[in-house]
Parts: structure tokens; C-alpha cells; sequence
């Protein structure tokens, strides 16, 4: 009886080592795969825009450049502006609903980028995210595209318009919360 059970935990060592080793042995940082409905292709950037409560715009980060913030129930506007001196980021995460400026982002490239955006968190009315894509800022018409994300219904959306596919040197984007939106996830794609 002894000897079996010596046998086991051996056998129980070897198999703890050998899957130690497989860790290892493994590349850590690998791709990992697009969510179900993304394109194909390069994730080139990713962002998350969010809502916050008022009066805690103090406490908020950049996220090391990957989140931008709006006030709860209030829609923000974010300025995306050509550099093709700057790779991509987010030079301001606060939308006007918090310091009265629109939020910045710096993009390298036109017309390379597919633009992905998925709505997180409850699954309940009022969770959702109308997205105006306009080459003005008065939003008159959404000429590069517009969604109504919703959680209770269509939770992501690829446009059709690439980034900066009209050769502006802007874009600009409305996005306009319901009153239970939180969280939403905009991802920037190159193709292979």
C-alpha cells in the first residue's frame, strides 16, 4: 500500500513538473485571436470609452493613453486628427462634459485604419451608444457612418469608412450614451 501511494504522488510530481516546464517552454505574449466579428488583421490600437459618475473626474486616468472619459447620461466628442508624424494616441481623455474641451486622438495614417467598437456591461435597456461619424463638428449629418450600439440587441459594429477615408485632415466622432451605459471598446485595425 505504501509503495502505490509513493507511486501516485511521483506520478503526481512529474505531471506538476511537466506542465511547470510546459509554462516555461511556452512563448509568453503571443497574439491572441480577435473577438468573434472583428476583422481580419493587425490590431493596430485599442481604446476603451467610458462613463463616469459626476464629481469624480479627479480620480480618472488616461490609462496610459488608452481610455477616454464622459460624463454619465452626457455625449462627448472626440477629435481624431492626422499626424503622420505621431503614432497613435490619446492626447486628451476627457470629453467636453468634463473640462468643456472635446477628447484628442492622433492618428498616423489615412484610410488604413477599420474602425470596431463593442458595447460592454449589463444586458439591460438603456445600455447603449450612438456613434456619429462627421467630417464637421456640427453633426448635421453623419457622412462617414453612424450605429446604435445596444446591449439588449447590436453590441458591436464595424464601419464601413475607414479612418480619415476622406482625406481630411479631422474627424470627428459624437457619441451619445444611454442612461445606463458604461463601457465601450473601440478597436483600430490594419489589414495583413
Amino acid at each position: 500500500m505504501e509503495e502505490e501511494v509513493r507511486k501516485v504522488l511521483r506520478l503526481t510530481v512529474r505531471g506538476v513538473l511537466a506542465v511547470a516546464l510546459a509554462l516555461v517552454v511556452l512563448p509568453f505574449g503571443t497574439p491572441q485571436a480577435n473577438p468573434p466579428g472583428a476583422p481580419s488583421g493587425k490590431l493596430a490600437f485599442k481604446f476603451n470609452y467610458i462613463a463616469v459618475p459626476p464629481d469624480t473626474h479627479e480620480s480618472v486616468g488616461c490609462g496610459d493613453g488608452h481610455r477616454v472619459f464622459t460624463e454619465l447620461g452626457a455625449a462627448g466628442v472626440i477629435v481624431w486628427t492626422l499626424d503622420a508624424n505621431s503614432p497613435i494616441h490619446v492626447d486628451d481623455c476627457l470629453a467636453q462634459s468634463i473640462d468643456g474641451d472635446p477628447a484628442t486622438i492622433f492618428a498616423d495614417a489615412a484610410g488604413t485604419y477599420t474602425v470596431w467598437v463593442r458595447i460592454h456591461g449589463p444586458n439591460k435597456p438603456g445600455n447603449t451608444l450612438d456613434i456619429c461619424r462627421s467630417v464637421d463638428q456640427d453633426f448635421t449629418e453623419c457622412e462617414l457612418g453612424s450605429v446604435n450600439l445596444s446591449r439588449t440587441g447590436t453590441d458591436r459594429f464595424r464601419f464601413p469608412t475607414k479612418l480619415f477615408d476622406t482625406n481630411l485632415q479631422n474627424e470627428f466622432w459624437l457619441l451619445d450614451p444611454g442612461t445606463n451605459f458604461r463601457i465601450a471598446e473601440v478597436r483600430l485595425y490594419q489589414a495583413s
